[in-house]
């Protein structure tokens, strides 16, 4: 079974534990609960520079105190988001779709810890895409 398949089977199963133990809150939030369990932390300068470079779709990394400093997606092989938290957890700004190549991706100095997570190249914005060269980031802040 590949990654993806995996990760879906993954997030039905998580769907069904919370129907058979009769949860009422967001399925989504508790599948976002179960990836952050397992995502990676950038603690040192060599982790901060390679971040998620070379890894597929669905893998996430958090980046602490780097607030104010630029990101870049050199070197990676598909688009990521990027969210930027405050130091009470409060999502500050969120970027979707970030295609490789960009260099210098402001982040806002108030964020105390910002998350990437690398995203499957084949859909864009609820829409599957065969080529995405045309594409725009969206550049909304939350």
């Amino acid at each position: 079974m590949g990654k993806e398949n995996e990760r879906i089977m993954e997030a039905i199963d998580i769907m069904m534990r919370a129907y058979e133990n009769n949860y009422k809150g967001s399925i989504s939030e508790l599948i976002q609960q179960e990836k952050q369990a397992n995502m990676q932390v950038a603690n040192t300068p060599e982790q901060r520079e390679q971040g998620l470079r070379g890894q597929g779709p669905g893998n996430s990394m958090a980046f602490k105190n780097v607030g104010g400093e630029s990101f870049n997606t050199v070197g990676m092989s598909g688009p990521m988001s990027m969210k930027q938290y405050d130091q009470s957890g409060k999502l500050i700004h969120s970027e979707h779709s970030l295609q490789p190549g960009l260099v210098d991706i402001p982040t806002d100095p108030k964020a105390a810890t910002i998350i990437e997570t690398t995203e499957n190249p084949s859909y864009q914005l609820g829409g599957y895409s065969k080529n995405m060269r045309n594409w725009k980031p969206n550049r909304q802040k939350k």
